[in-house]
């Protein structure tokens, strides 16, 4: 969760492991206008059998 978003502002989400391998990472676009509330989310589906 993100509060105050500006313009220009980017976002970057990275899963970290304990041993410090990075498990995911996701970077968004840079933000166009003013948010007062920003929701984004991250991660590696799951493998199938």
């Amino acid at each position: 969760m993100i509060f105050g978003l500006q313009p220009g502002d980017e976002e970057v989400l990275q899963i970290i492991a304990p041993n410090g391998e990075v498990l995911a990472t996701s970077k968004g676009k840079p933000a166009t206008k003013h948010k007062v509330r920003w929701f984004a989310y991250s991660g590696k589906r799951a493998r199938r059998p």
